[in-house]
């Protein structure tokens, strides 16, 4: 399979340098080109206004990244490849406003039109942000995999404007997707180990005596006018907790074996995408 790599390099002045390398089945040197990323305080503002309409933020986002050669370089390598191709964005550093950013809606120009890649099977797409982390963890294998869902959905979720959804069928349509991999479940169904808070998924993740390398969070979220994403989860009575991103992430940071768990959001509001 062809490769189409985007390096996002340091910030120099008012833009990124990138570089770009497609490397063709079979040949040992890459096709090399290099462009620029610009990003202006406008785009940025543009950007959090199309936080729920992922087309139009992946198309502004694709058009400040596929420019001049950078472009020409991906439309070229689509029309080579007679297969998919693997295309892979990595940002050498860790700047926060790149960091911000929804990269997993990146579209790029396809057939004549600004195409979502995450739906895109003629690209696969990935992309990296190194980790600021100073742990170093084993490698996870398929015996390794056990997961903890939580699903939510306060009794007082009309409150909040939030239709309530079935949880148990939620439940199981997760258990189906997970297949053989075991998993525990919190939420207010029987059979679940504990209820959809936060204070119990803290208090399942630290029990050394299990070994979760999957979460799965099933719950209505929103992003807040200030960028900031909610989630709303339940309290010990099943009332709404509204719960900003950055409040779960500081719970869960210190805990000994987060920074090795993969972890997914389900949203059932169309404009919260977990990271």
């Amino acid at each position: 399979m062809n490769t189409f790599e985007i390096t996002i390099q340091r910030k120099s002045e008012n833009n990124w340098p990138i570089v770009v390398e497609h490397t063709r089945f079979g040949e040992l040197l890459p096709l090399r080109s290099e462009g620029t990323l610009e990003l202006t305080a406008e785009n940025f503002q543009q950007l959090t206004s199309f936080l729920g309409q992922p087309k139009d933020y992946g198309t502004l986002l694709g058009k400040t990244l596929f420019r001049d050669d950078a472009r020409d370089a991906f439309v070229g390598a689509m029309r080579e490849s007679e297969e998919a191709l693997r295309m892979l964005l990595f940002i050498e550093a860790s700047d926060p406003q790149l960091r911000t950013l929804r990269w997993e809606k990146l579209c790029a120009p396809i057939d004549g039109e600004w195409e979502l890649l995450a739906l895109n099977q003629r690209v696969p797409f990935s992309f990296y942000i190194p980790a600021i982390t100073d742990r170093r963890f084993p490698p996870i294998g398929r015996r390794d995999l056990r997961a903890l869902v939580l699903v939510a959905s306060p009794s007082d979720s009309q409150k909040y404007k939030l239709a309530e959804f079935d949880v148990e069928a939620s439940v199981n349509s997760v258990k189906s997707a997970l297949g053989e991999i075991p998993c525990d479940v919190l939420a207010t169904i029987p059979g679940a180990i504990g209820l959809p808070t936060i204070d119990e998924l803290c208090t399942q993740l630290s029990d050394r005596n299990k070994q979760y390398t999957i979460l799965h969070f099933v719950s209505h979220g929103r992003v807040m006018d200030n960028g900031e994403t909610v989630v709303y989860w339940s309290k010990a009575d099943n009332t709404v907790d509204a719960i900003a991103a950055t409040q779960l992430l500081d719970r869960l940071r210190p805990l000994r074996d987060f920074q090795k768990i993969n972890y997914s959001i389900t949203n059932n509001d169309n404009h919260f995408r977990g990271e």
